[in-house]
């Protein structure tokens, strides 16, 4: 046996060939030298591994600090005179005296919008540093869904339909302000991805499964990127083109999920386009109790 530390990584098996002679106590000595020493190698090369992926690992943990320290301070250097931009905006629009042009109220509305998005990207940027503790409590889901469609529906490009189909008794454990902003990112992407095509929808469906609360946003786009999903899940990265996208929305995403104890996976869609299901702990269902289930 190779054994090392208490224990056993594998076995050196030896074979004498044809009528060569059988091995004596001479050969069984070497072999339990050999086997001491192939054992140490074999757990000095798996330390070796551990010891390589924890530097990974904490080099990855301190760039993500050190860029995220540094999205901080742009952020809050952005957030005056963005807050300035949007409300000068919204004071000459809304000022009954000021005599706008049809396209001077388009241009306005434009800058408006633009400015929010930036709002949006600092907001993100914010949270990916200061992550807040959440708070589990019973959501009612359909109102809560409901919201976060109606949200990203006033800022949605013309002609993109947002569906929802939820029980009206359904409720799960989670943090209701983290469970908003995650629905409401996945239908801006969602929207994002539908830009260019035919038909633009997206639904979002909940029910009970496994005995959890089931939510999935599903849309009619192009369908996930080639390569692996985890990656759509990791920090600063992203698919989409320049300037289009931070690559930090799904990874708060799945943060802000897992720290409600449930979960986010991504997949494609059987009739095109992609899905994302996100399981929460089940708080409650009239539904499944009627079922029996």
């Amino acid at each position: 046996p190779l054994g090392a530390a208490g224990a056993v990584a594998g076995f050196l098996v030896a074979e004498r060939a044809g009528k060569a002679a059988p091995f004596g106590p001479r050969d069984a000595r070497h072999a339990r030298l050999f086997a001491a020493q192939a054992a140490q190698a074999v757990r000095n090369a798996e330390l070796f591994r551990e010891l390589q992926a924890s530097q990974s690992r904490l080099l990855h943990s301190e760039k993500l600090n050190a860029a995220g320290r540094m999205a901080a301070g742009i952020a809050h250097e952005i957030n005056s005179p963005l807050t300035c931009i949007l409300g000068s905006a919204q004071v000459v629009l809304t000022d009954r005296e000021s005599r706008l042009s049809a396209q001077s109220r388009a241009d306005l509305e434009t800058i408006m919008c633009q400015a929010r998005r930036c709002g949006d990207i600092t907001r993100s940027l914010l949270e990916f540093v200061h992550r807040r503790e959440p708070r589990r409590e019973i959501v009612e889901l359909r109102p809560l869904i409901e919201a976060s469609a109606d949200e990203v529906r006033r800022r949605a490009p013309a002609g993109i339909e947002i569906v929802v189909e939820v029980p009206e008794r359904l409720a799960a454990l989670s943090d209701p302000i983290h469970l908003r902003q995650v629905l409401a990112n996945l239908l801006r992407n969602a929207a994002q991805a539908m830009e260019s095509c035919a038909v633009r929808r997206a639904t979002v469906r909940a029910g009970v499964e496994g005995g959890a609360a089931v939510i999935r946003v599903e849309d009619t786009g192009p369908g996930l990127p080639e390569g692996p999903r985890e990656r759509l899940f990791e920090p600063f990265f992203t698919t989409k083109a320049l300037g289009k996208g931070t690559g930090l929305g799904l990874y708060l995403c799945r943060m802000l999920i897992e720290r409600s104890g449930g979960r986010i996976a991504a997949d494609d869609r059987a009739r095109g386009g992609a899905v994302f299901t996100v399981e929460l702990p089940l708080a409650r269902s009239d539904v499944q109790l009627k079922e029996g289930l």
